[in-house]
């Protein structure tokens, strides 16, 4: 089993904006981060030992626990939940839940993100244009894959994409075009990010990442992407790469977590896919940390 220093663990951990919690299947808290104790109005000591039902209300936890509960190992659950702080107020929260197996224990490892923003706006989950995960939901889900692979040994895959001179196509035909050449390559991604906690998101722009926890070797997977990409014979006559849209691919495969965040993870990725462009573009390169 790979291990992790306290001082990397808590990094690792406090390196995000939602609350990030671990519990058993008595619902028992086992570790928290900062932002569970400030949501939660309680100090780290005061959370730790309580349950889930002592910082939910009624109703919609009864429904929630009996979902969790049943969870098999290796399976991820999203739910809406009524949060209780210490002074008995209560607020909105999402939760992100993923059921593991670690050290022969059943856990539960969980975002919880406020949906009563100060500003009265909701975290963006979905990316609008393509119907994939947003960055914001990639930050938050790499923390999770990051810390189930540190406590467990098992390596973690994250792949960075774009389009081979995507600007030169959206120049020649049109932003409508190019919308649909992204909405294109985000239903391939979709269809590759098929286990429960596989995600794919967009990064930004022409820029996607997919998520690939437990996965040592993602060159056929992300190869897949390419390949199904050039099946549609998009057109592409102004790219010196191919007379269709083709794709550069940057992998990461991350075997030992213990002094690796996730901002590292996505910088590995992006050195990665520049060495893809580098070498000819239409193509993967892979590095391993």
């Amino acid at each position: 089993m790979a291990t992790i220093s306290a001082e990397a663990f808590r990094l690792l951990m406090e390196n995000i904006a939602d609350g990030f919690f671990v519990h058993d299947v008595e619902g028992r808290l086992l570790d928290v981060n900062a932002r569970s104790c400030a949501d939660l109005g309680y100090d780290r000591d005061e959370l730790l030992g309580r349950t889930i039902a002592d910082i939910s209300r009624g109703q919609p936890h009864a429904v929630n626990a009996g979902k969790w509960r049943d969870m098999p190992a290796g399976t991820a659950l999203r739910f809406a939940e009524v949060a209780l702080r210490k002074d008995g107020s209560t607020f909105p929260v999402e939760i992100s839940l993923t059921c593991q197996i670690i050290e022969g224990r059943k856990l539960f490892i969980g975002l919880a993100r406020d949906l009563g923003t100060q500003d009265g706006d909701e975290p963006v989950l979905e990316d609008a244009l393509t119907g994939l995960a947003s960055r914001q939901r990639l930050d938050a889900e790499l923390v999770k894959a990051c810390f189930h692979a540190t406590r467990t040994g098992e390596p973690v895959a994250v792949a960075m994409i774009d389009i081979d001179h995507f600007r030169l196509y959206n120049g020649d035909h049109g932003a409508v075009h190019g919308d649909e050449a992204l909405r294109a390559l985000a239903a391939i991604l979709a269809g590759i990010a098929r286990r429960p906690y596989d995600l794919a998101a967009r990064h930004g722009g022409d820029r996607f990442v997919l998520l690939l926890p437990g996965i040592d070797s993602p060159e056929t997977l992300v190869g897949r992407v390419g390949e199904e990409l050039s099946m549609l014979a998009i057109p592409h006559p102004g790219s010196p790469v191919a007379p269709h849209l083709t794709v550069s691919g940057g992998c990461v495969v991350a075997s030992e977590l213990a002094d690796v965040t996730p901002p590292a993870l996505l910088a590995e990725c992006e050195r990665a896919l520049r060495r893809a462009k580098a070498n000819g573009r239409n193509r993967t390169e892979l590095i391993r940390v």
